[in-house]
């Protein structure tokens, strides 16, 4: 019998029931079936119903490349990228579209033409920089 909270408030870990503070109850008190020894939900499992039945949720780095999962995401389930699986955007730019004083169009990491007159432009790529560097250093530490 697991004791959870004061009171005299008790349930029983493995009975088949969800009782007070569980979060699930498979009938048995093993751990790695997604209800573990303390009847709570294991990380990357679903449990529903008393008794409960748990199913895992796919997730990067279970050995299977589940619908979301890419190369690029995952490769250790999805295996690596080929060329193949590589792709380029082009933008079409309208002939009408204001060019710097060398006649090049600046455009932003998500794709933002960046050109005005008075400066603001230069502005906005020092801005864009900036915030691309942020994420650049943001994601190598992760």
């Amino acid at each position: 019998m697991a004791h959870h909270g004061g009171g005299g408030i008790s349930s029983v870990c493995g009975n088949e029931k969800i009782e007070y503070i569980e979060q699930c109850d498979d009938g048995n008190r093993d751990n790695g079936d997604g209800c573990d020894e303390y009847c709570k939900v294991e990380d990357n499992w679903e449990c529903s119903g008393s008794p409960s039945v748990c199913t895992q949720k796919p997730y990067c780095g279970d050995g299977e490349c589940s619908a979301g999962e890419t190369c690029a995401g995952c490769p250790e389930d999805c295996g690596e990228c080929t060329t193949e699986e590589t792709t380029t955007t082009t933008t079409t730019v309208p002939e009408e579209m204001p060019k710097t004083p060398t006649g090049a169009f600046l455009t932003s990491p998500t794709g933002m033409f960046l050109t005005s007159p008075g400066g603001i432009g230069s502005i906005l790529v020092l801005a864009s920089l900036l915030s691309l560097l942020y994420f650049w250093k943001k994601r190598r530490r992760e």
